[in-house]
């Protein structure tokens, strides 16, 4: 079976959509909440053709686009019914049109009346947002470099044959500056210090494997070629994005966007947070865990806010 290419973007007429600044789109781009590490912005991610929006590492809404043969562009979002209508409402995706929230049927299910339509969704998503997802939120917010969370690699993408639970998605994608002065995609999977996949009885935890899964891969030549494109275009319309919120961007992004070199380490790294000193001193077993991990770059904290992706040395506690 093949498998599908990377890809990051929007189709002209989508952004164009999208730089006539209809009020909704107005709102999500002012939108902040208060959470740990400050107030935060909504986070737009790009992926291929649509985009998504993150509140606390929980996707509130997708935003995608029905481009007419006319040219006609019409918003086509997606929100999870349980943000509308509360989370007994099971399963399943309404559609947003930028002024109503209709079922696939086309049955109205609600309006949209503007921020405080968007502050109900975004605090009900939050409320289903775990603590990882909120710890990499947090790490998002203290780098503008990072460029991308939950990067899906394709449904058909080879799996392990001896464990498909493993996860499919790389929590962060960041820009860094290399030995040579040039801008590098740089890969992150964040893990909890509780998280049971740092942690297995043959001592060969689970992450292993996904940081396996992620560096064959992006390393793959032809993939390493569409991810780099991919991203470059994901650059730029973070540009636009920051344009549009007046908001400063990234001296990297901005350079990347301007046609800058982007190289790319298909190591991916490693990030454990939420543990408390104490537990690593009495926890005898996470030495040798942790001795699992050599060759792994490894950036360890107690807490997230305190987290820094340029400090790459492997530690050991």
């Amino acid at each position: 079976m093949a498998v599908s290419e990377f890809r990051r973007g929007l189709p002209f007429e989508g952004l164009t959509f999208l730089k006539a600044m209809p009020p909704w789109w107005q709102d999500v781009l002012a939108y902040r909440f208060e959470a740990d590490g400050g107030m935060q912005p909504l986070l737009i991610a790009v992926r291929d053709g649509y985009l998504n929006v993150y509140a606390e590492g929980q996707s509130v809404l997708k935003i995608g686009f029905d481009v007419r043969r006319s040219g006609d562009v019409r918003l086509r979002g997606r929100i999870h019914r349980k943000y509308v209508q509360g989370g007994e409402a099971g399963n399943g995706y309404l559609v947003f049109d930028g002024e109503q929230v209709t079922s696939s049927d086309g049955t109205r299910v609600a309006s949209y009346d503007g921020p405080g339509t968007l502050r109900s969704w975004v605090e009900a998503a939050r409320d289903w947002s775990g603590d990882e997802k909120k710890g990499v939120a947090v790490i998002t917010l203290n780098h503008p470099e990072v460029i991308d969370v939950e990067m899906a690699l394709p449904a058909n993408a080879a799996v392990s044959p001896t464990d498909t639970r493993v996860a499919n998605r790389m929590d962060i994608v960041a820009l860094e500056r290399n030995a040579a002065g040039t801008a590098s995609l740089a890969f992150y999977e964040a893990k909890l210090f509780s998280n049971g996949e740092l942690r297995a009885r043959t001592f060969k935890p689970r992450v292993l494997q996904q940081l396996d899964r992620y560096r064959s891969y992006v390393s793959a030549p032809d993939r390493r070629a569409q991810v780099l494109a991919a991203y470059k275009e994901a650059c730029a319309l973070h540009v636009e994005f920051a344009r549009m919120r007046g908001a400063t961007i990234s001296p990297l992004v901005a350079e990347v966007t301007a046609g800058g070199a982007l190289e790319m380490d298909a190591e991916p790294r490693l990030i454990i947070f939420g543990n408390r000193p104490e537990q690593v001193a009495a926890g005898a077993s996470w030495h040798q865990h942790a001795k699992a991990l050599e060759g792994v770059h490894v950036i360890i904290e107690a807490a997230a806010e305190n987290v820094r992706l340029k400090s790459l040395a492997l530690k050991r506690n």
